[in-house]
């Protein structure tokens, strides 16, 4: 799409259900796709046009037919390509089309992003997972909701930290701070995905798409943002007050 007109410039055609999820190269005019048909598809930029597929789940040990085929994230990093959803959180080499690395995590995941020599990723279950390249599992930062689906690096040289967008109740974000010190819950604007892309719809539950459940932990949110606004309130009164003495 052209930013400044607003229209449509090419067309990617291919897959042959929804995309889930988008991943830039950075030294190439190349995008990466990953959909509910279960491949994952590189595309030319300059030509519009497929120049590789890689059916993940077609890959014996990448295959999780309990969980389905889908591909619900994927990130790339010069020659290499992260990607998990139904099959499992697979490393790539994307020019021979070849799994490396096969993470030991069966909840699907949601979300993956290198950062560093490490692999950060989020899907079913409270953590946000750090693995070495090798597929060890290096940390876990626990968080409170059932559910993640993605997350935002703040790489700033002072203090780099993990923002975390979480499940159940739409309007709360978790924020993790990298090296893991602390956890804190605040709202934020509503936000709409559909499971396993770029959101979740309201009362959607990402383990299991088109199943509507309320998250367990929205009241919790609440109470935490009372607590903030109480004490924020709290504050104010005790500045006017040291202004009037």
């Amino acid at each position: 799409m052209d930013l400044e007109t607003g229209t449509f410039t090419q067309a990617l055609r291919g897959h042959t259900d929804y995309i889930h999820c988008l991943a830039l190269r950075e030294r190439n005019p190349e995008v990466l796709s990953g959909g509910e048909d279960g491949a994952v598809r590189l595309w030319d930029l300059r030509m519009a046009k497929e120049v590789q597929t890689i059916e993940v789940y077609k890959h014996e040990e990448c295959s999780r037919p309990h969980n389905g085929r889908w591909i619900g994230c994927l990130a790339t990093d010069s020659d290499w390509m992260v990607c998990g959803g139904g099959p499992a959180l697979t490393l790539w080499h994307l020019r021979s089309s070849t799994p490396t690395t096969i993470f030991p995590m069966w909840a699907p995941q949601k979300h993956v992003t290198f950062y560093q020599d490490l692999i950060l990723s989020a899907g079913q279950g409270p953590c946000v997972n750090q693995w070495q390249l090798s597929g060890e599992l290096k940390a876990q930062v626990p968080g409170s909701s059932p559910g993640l689906l993605s997350l935002s690096l703040n790489q700033q040289p002072a203090a780099p930290e993990c923002k975390q967008g979480v499940s159940g109740r739409p309007g709360f974000k978790v924020f993790f701070h990298h090296p893991p010190s602390s956890c804190t819950t605040s709202a934020a604007g509503p936000g709409r995905r559909a499971p396993g892309s770029l959101g979740l719809l309201p009362g959607m539950n990402p383990a299991a798409p088109g199943r509507k459940e309320r998250s367990p932990h929205h009241s919790s949110g609440r109470c935490h943002l009372r607590a903030a606004l109480i004490g924020s309130l709290a504050l104010l009164g005790s500045s006017w007050f040291l202004q009037h003495l």
